[in-house]
């Protein structure tokens, strides 16, 4: 059964170009250790979301993300919402989405000592998100956006969709 740390690590891997990273190269940018990546590697493999076309090589299946991470995601890996507190902000909050959507009085974070926001925490999808968002910028806005399929409106979650598909193309722009 995937957890929600699998779709975190199975993201990390859509940004893995030419030469694949080992699992603790991987644990290090997000801030996990080796082996509960190898086990996250495992179960999306398992799930139709990676694939391991050779012993060395781990790739993402890009239209099963996108369906899974679009329509299952909220239901799957519900969002948890807490008490106001400082934080990195997340979903429609931070970029890209942030760049279409009005400013929050209340924005949702993920809670971090270190945030420049202060809104309504919201559980992320592993614990060590912050770090790991801080460490790839590319790689917060894929958390980012899947926040907002997890916790957006109709509209958010539209955008956020679009948003992922082009990402999923590469198409960074």
């Amino acid at each position: 059964m995937l957890r929600s740390q699998d779709i975190a690590v199975t993201l990390k891997y859509l940004l893995v170009h030419e030469q694949y990273p080992t699992f603790e190269e991987i644990a290090q940018t997000i801030g996990m250790t080796a082996s509960n990546v190898h086990l996250a590697v495992k179960r999306s493999i398992e799930a139709k979301l990676l694939e391991q076309p050779s012993k060395r090589s781990i790739k993402p299946i890009r239209n099963n993300i996108l369906e899974f991470v679009t329509h299952g995601a909220r239901f799957a890996f519900y969002p948890e919402r807490g008490g106001m507190a400082r934080g990195m902000p997340t979903a429609h909050s931070a970029p890209p989405l942030s760049a279409v959507f009005m400013p929050d009085l209340t924005p949702p974070v993920w809670e971090d000592a270190n945030g420049n926001a202060f809104g309504t925490t919201l559980e992320p999808l592993f614990k060590t998100a912050a770090f790991a968002a801080q460490q790839d910028p590319k790689f917060y806005e894929l958390l980012a956006l899947v926040d907002a399929l997890r916790i957006g409106k109709t509209r958010e979650r539209k955008l956020a969709a679009d948003y992922l598909k082009k990402r999923l193309e590469d198409n960074w722009s």
